[in-house]
């Protein structure tokens, strides 16, 4: 029934009963079916303490927080959203998503608050902070709101932030049109090498500057896959995540906020249980993603030339490129490759030319410790 407005009941009911209700009636029966269907909606706010208690009662460990009229319920890449309530009060439900290392959602936390101004999004982010903190390589990305922007800034001032890729085309093709322009930029987004990069936008500026003036002023954040930090071993250029952490939960945005929450709860509860059963039918130390990418990378490798520099340094040379690579350090200065993307192959071929049969045990632990680059986003 949430999904009904006022003023479409109202043609309803007409063209169904012949009835001509007036607009304040049909309003205020919908109101009372909520109210029979959920309760009273000012209730739903008056038991939050006693739901606080009964999570932390029943969920050690988790955070449960409370402040005035809002309430809020591991993975170093984080993705930030928030979509609308639909109820009789409204409200914003923002929610933050990761990753995990088998590629599958993982939900960090989620909150309601009255509306998106800087201090709710400095308190969203402040919670969570102070069970994660600040770990090496994380990474935030976010559309680019400027009270959630001023708060990332306060509460997360060192970290990687990223923008979405398809918030920042949207607002490019308001003012620069044709394909040509959206296939150099995504082009340029999803390209490793820097050279490339600054080609690919050389070649927009070259027949309207205009473009590239308007991205450095309007859109300092990094987009770009060239320009991420290798401390972060997620590629990913948009906040698909988040919008699908949106997506799932539905209709339940119509619902009072305790409903909301508990229902929320509930839905990530299974999940997880979801998860654990999978997880217990997996064999090894690699999680199945890592393996199919580890055997898929592994392929082909008679086609790589390595060139010693010495034990830990070399050239390795493919398909008429060329990069080096360090094999203590597991760097290469290839954007994509210092992302392990095929940083593995690398790898192999300086085991091999320093005289190893088969892969080291100290790389199958690098490589079981290090989420590789899955599906593109």
């Amino acid at each position: 029934m949430g999904t009904f407005l006022t003023w479409s009941l109202e043609k309803w009911i007409m063209k169904t009963y012949n009835v001509n209700v007036p607009y304040l009636k049909v309003f205020k029966g919908k109101e009372q079916a909520y109210t029979n269907m959920h309760g009273k909606w000012e209730d739903s706010f008056m038991k939050m303490d006693a739901f606080r208690e009964e999570l932390l009662n029943w969920n050690q460990g988790s955070i449960v927080e409370i402040d005035f009229d809002v309430v809020g319920g591991k993975k170093r890449f984080k993705s930030l959203d928030a979509c609308h309530l639909k109820g009789k009060f409204n409200g914003v439900l923002v929610v933050t998503t990761s990753v995990d290392a088998n590629n599958f959602i993982f939900s960090i936390a989620y909150y309601v608050f009255e509306s998106e101004n800087t201090q709710s999004w400095t308190w969203f982010l402040g919670s969570p902070q102070k069970e994660i903190r600040t770990p090496s390589g994380l990474v935030i990305s976010l559309d680019m709101q400027k009270r959630l922007e001023l708060a990332i800034m306060h509460v997360y001032p060192n970290v990687e932030h990223r923008e979405c890729i398809r918030s920042l085309n949207s607002n490019f093709k308001k003012h620069f049109h044709g394909k040509f322009f959206s296939n150099k930029l995504w082009r340029a987004v999803k390209i490793y090498l820097p050279t490339k990069h600054d080609r690919l936008l050389k070649d927009v500026g070259d027949l309207s500057q205009d473009d590239i003036t308007y991205l450095n002023t309007n859109h300092k954040k990094v987009w770009s896959r060239s320009k991420f930090r290798i401390t972060s071993k997620c590629d990913y250029v948009t906040n698909n995540i988040s919008e699908s952490f949106n997506s799932w939960i539905g209709v339940l945005r119509y619902q009072p906020v305790l409903d909301l929450l508990d229902a929320i709860r509930e839905k990530l509860m299974k999940i997880f249980d979801k998860k654990r059963m999978l997880v217990n039918k997996w064999n090894g130390t690699l999680v199945p993603i890592v393996k199919n990418h580890v055997n898929d990378i592994s392929k082909n490798l008679g086609e790589y030339e390595v060139c010693r520099s010495c034990d830990n340094k070399a050239e390795v040379k493919c398909k008429g490129q060329r990069w080096e690579v360090y094999l203590n350090e597991r760097k290469s200065n290839c954007q994509r490759n210092s992302k392990k993307h095929m940083l593995f192959k690398f790898l192999r071929c300086l085991e091999w030319m320093n005289g190893c049969k088969k892969m080291g045990r100290k790389y199958i632990h690098l490589l079981s410790n290090a989420r590789l680059d899955g599906p593109k986003k």
